[in-house]
């Protein structure tokens, strides 16, 4: 960088710099005949520099035996604090110095060089002025044609010689310029630098302090630890046998309060029912045959607020494993730790934190006699958290040491378990369960069983929650179903959210959840397990599609809530070809695209077939939930609104927009399939309940909205209930011909 900076090439300094370069790199055995030809070329002044740069050398590495930092290795410390050459050595007392700088001397001799080249040409300047001025006069004074052009030659030679000259003294000026600025800006780097490195010596001085602090510190926490866990206070009690078992014909599970103590906050709980969904059948199952039958190390996992901790509970505490005594051992990111022992009627439990968790679960099972039966459940487990590891290996050394009697089951919401290591999951005979979110199915069938329905009622409270902005056309005294379906727009897969919190509850949570999220295209291409097994995420919810577990937002409200944070240009990226390959991931984000395209910036669609003006512009307009089985409360309003159906998978539309001046309605529906049906009695039951009057005042349409890529080949399938909208002038018959198709670009 010097080199090029320099106005002139010269091959001195060239080798001297080449030298310094390669004396820092070799500085721990510096050699001389590795450089010979330079001293030959240099005429010996880089030996100069090399005998007193070896020495420096000799002294910095001696001083290392007597480093003042400490601890600290050589190797690890800054390249200023190493004895390699640098131009800094830190000293101790907080002093710092530097040997003389070789490119501050340079600077210096080149700058004395300089000055002596400028003396000798304007010297050559005088000497030649002079020759000019007596040119002028033999030109003067010739007394014949060819003298005077002689001289008039010389004359002007000599002017063109001077100019010359002092071009280069203007040159020469202006390197010496250059140089005495170098040599300045070079002063000024080795203050500061020695300033920086005075500071970082303060720095790492109070570092070792605070270590030294901090390992006095653990050591006396580590002696309290092992104090407290010799004082450990148990609760016992006994737990009520008959009120535990399957009901109504095996749809149900009642698990009696008495067997919560200790898992669950609450100090009194009550009993716990749980429908017999699929998912529960099949949690048994895997228990039974997986676990106890073949000795399997059980890892069950799914998002959270499926039922998994629960579900495993009931088991363990069913008639089928009366012969076992099981051990609950809950972790969480709360640092609390609880562990809670059942033995036939007998049940006892303990609270403790995180940091004893381990010592704790290791005192626990070793006290347990050799040859008996014993099932340990880890609730809560999540990777990366080391409290949460030691539990985990305490409970398989636990396990290994007698694998005929010993059983372990982790549950957890990790998305996955990580780095799958295969040697070692055979080693472990370790199998994985997933428990997959609940559906709007397994919700409606819960709920007609009255028992377990009015237990759960007061949280259905979509509808009348004074809390949460009102569904337009929700009813206080809804059916169960419409209960259900407005509450599963908040709550969607996750059955905490539907049964056991309110509305104003979940979209706090979700909302919350929605502001810590950094990485909103990771999130719903489901890789928050691979890029972070630890990650927990409450957003999201599993469902096979095609016998392919899928990972999609928990609910159509948090789904939303993620759109509204997001960059339109990112979830056109997602939506696009090139983005998401889940096609049901897909279909939500283009849902998602739609409708904040309308809320944010308007719309451009362009439609199919043979029309004047293909593409369509619709202004944005305010997006508003309503429910399409009742009508709605007062009038509609007077500006353009887009009404968003609260039940899932409403037929026949996704939106419905409403322009009341110019009495048009328009309903969407929004897919990426390459055909969809038309179901028209959904349609007459929305305008029903916008109030919207039959007759041929109104302009009614029904619009595809599809992927530009699906535009030609989109197909209608023949309408069903053909006929319903007669009175809205849409003739029988002809419908599926009067729909229309059109693309929403998703192209950033």
């Amino acid at each position: 960088r010097r080199l090029v900076k320099m106005r002139s090439f010269k091959p001195r300094r060239a080798f001297l710099l080449l030298y310094l370069c390669l004396t820092r790199t070799f500085a721990s055995s510096p050699t001389i005949p590795v450089f010979s030809p330079i001293l030959r070329l240099t005429g010996g002044r880089v030996g100069e520099v090399f005998d007193s740069d070896h020495e420096m050398y000799s002294q910095t590495s001696s001083d290392d035996h007597h480093d003042p930092t400490g601890p600290v290795e050589r190797g690890n410390r800054p390249r200023e604090e190493q004895g390699d050459g640098g131009a800094f050595r830190l000293q101790a007392g907080g002093q710092s110095h530097h040997p003389a700088e070789p490119y501050s001397l340079d600077y210096q001799v080149e700058i004395k060089e300089t000055k002596e080249a400028i003396k000798k040409l304007e010297q050559q300047l005088d000497k030649l002025q002079e020759r000019i001025d007596d040119a002028g006069e033999k030109f003067l004074n010739a007394t014949n044609q060819r003298d005077q052009d002689y001289w008039r030659e010389e004359k002007k030679y000599l002017v063109e010689e001077k100019k010359n000259l002092v071009e280069k003294e203007k040159n020469l000026l202006a390197e010496k310029r250059y140089l005495v600025e170098n040599l300045l800006e070079e002063k000024r780097y080795l203050v500061e630098k020695e300033k920086h490195l005075v500071e970082k010596e303060k720095y790492v001085q109070e570092e070792r302090v605070i270590k030294l602090k901090m390992h006095y510190l653990r050591a006396e926490k580590s002696s309290k630890l092992e104090e407290y866990s010799e004082d450990t206070m148990w609760e016992e009690a006994e737990v009520k046998l008959d009120g535990t078992g399957f009901d109504e014909g095996g749809r149900l599970f009642s698990l009696d309060g008495s067997y919560l103590k200790g898992v669950i906050d609450d100090e009194d709980p009550r009993e716990l029912l749980l429908y017999c969904r699929e998912g529960f059948n099949k949690h048994w199952q895997f228990l039974r045959e997986e676990v106890i039958a073949n000795g399997a190390l059980g890892w069950i996992q799914g998002p959270p607020g499926t039922g998994k901790t629960m579900t495993t509970l009931s088991f363990c505490f069913s008639q089928e494993m009366s012969e076992w005594s099981v051990t609950i051992l809950r972790v969480g990111k709360d640092k609390m730790f609880r562990c809670i022992q059942t033995t036939g009627s007998k049940r006892r439990w303990c609270t403790s934190n995180n940091e004893m968790a381990a010592k704790l679960t290791g005192k626990t099972l070793s006290g347990w006699s050799e040859g008996q039966k014993r099932l340990v459940i880890l609730d809560g487990m999540t990777r990366n958290i080391d409290a949460h590891e030691r539990v985990y290996e305490e409970c398989r050394c636990w396990r290994d040491a007698d694998r005929k009697h010993r059983r372990l089951v982790v549950v957890t919401s990790m998305s996955s378990r990580g780095k799958v290591k295969d040697e070692e999951d055979r080693s472990n005979k370790l199998r994985a369960h997933n428990v997959v979110s609940w559906t709007l199915d397994e919700y409606l069938e819960a709920v007609q069983y009255d028992k377990l329905y009015k237990v759960v009622e007061p949280m259905l409270d979509a509808g009348n929650s004074t809390k949460v902005k009102p569904v337009k056309g929700a009813r206080k005294n809804a059916t169960k179903e419409e209960r259900v379906r407005q509450k599963f727009y908040f709550a969607g897969g996750s059955c905490r959210y539907m049964f056991d919190t309110t509305t104003a509850e979940v979209m706090s949570s979700l909302t919350e959840a929605v502001r810590g999220t950094l990485d909103i295209p990771l999130l719903f291409r489901g890789l928050i397990g691979q890029s972070s097994p630890a990650a927990v995420n409450r957003l999201m919810a599993t469902f096979y599609h095609r016998g392919e577990l899928h990972w999609l937002p928990v609910s159509r409200y948090a789904s939303a809530a993620l759109a509204s944070i997001a960059e339109t240009s990112t979830l056109k990226r997602m939506v696009s070809d090139y983005g998401i390959e889940n096609p049901l991931m897909r279909g939500w984000l283009f849902e998602m695209l739609f409708f904040e395209e309308v809320k944010r910036n308007g719309l451009s669609l362009t439609f199919r077939g043979e029309r004047e003006q293909p593409v369509e512009r619709w202004d944005k307009c305010l997006v508003e939930l309503f429910n399409p089985n009742e009508e709605q409360a007062g009038s509609l309003p007077k500006a353009r609104t887009c009404f968003r159906p609260v039940g899932y998978l409403q037929g026949g539309y996704d939106a419905v927009m409403v322009d009341r001046e110019a009495q048009k309605v328009e309903f969407v529906q929004v897919t990426i399939a390459e055909k969809h049906s038309l179901k028209l009695m959904y349609l007459l039951e929305a305008l029903k309940a916008l109030g919207i009057p039959a007759g041929n005042g109104w302009n009614l349409r029904v619009i595809f909205v599809t992927l530009p890529t699906n535009l030609k080949d989109f197909q209608i399938e023949p309408a069903e209930d053909s006929g319903a909208l007669e009175t809205y002038g849409w003739k029988k018959g002809k419908e599926r011909k009067k729909a229309e198709v059109a693309a929403l670009d998703v192209t950033v």
